[in-house]
């Protein structure tokens, strides 16, 4: 790497609210759980996205911990109500595409994203109003049954 490469790099910490980070799991979450449980490589996506978020490693029960949260408020008010607040809360952020990037990355984690879970990601980009095209560009097409 170069000196001006270096240069370039963004190595300053920032700060996400915890508002952000809670809506980005609870995106995760439902997107790992809408073909049935989390399964153990949604499960390793999940911790791992979410150290990154904190910026740490968290201890192991400090994760499970956050997801169970999550997973609760996703059965309290159902997938689409989650996915409305998540979409929308997230969009009002700024932190909506990024949010969809790490549902993806979960969706894919077990190998090819399911159709449950496309739609799920579909469903948050559009309750925060952001175009098909900039969600199609994010996520794909609609994977194959």
């Amino acid at each position: 790497m170069t000196v001006d490469e270096e240069n370039l790099r963004d190595t300053a910490p920032f700060e996400i609210p915890f508002d952000t980070i809670e809506a980005m799991v609870d995106l995760m979450v439902v997107v790992a759980r809408s073909d049935g449980k989390i399964d153990q490589d949604e499960a390793v996506a999940l911790v791992a996205l979410i150290n990154t978020l904190n910026r740490s490693v968290l201890d192991r029960q400090v994760t499970q911990s956050i997801v169970q949260k999550s997973s609760e408020r996703l059965r309290r008010d159902g997938a689409r109500k989650t996915l409305e607040r998540v979409g929308q809360t997230l969009a009002y952020l700024g932190k909506l595409k990024d949010a969809l990037g790490l549902g993806l990355d979960v969706a894919r984690s077990g190998g090819k994203m399911t159709e449950l879970e496309w739609t799920s990601l579909v469903l948050a980009g559009r309750s925060g109003n952001l175009p098909a095209e900039e969600i199609r560009a994010i996520i794909g097409d609609c994977p194959p049954k």
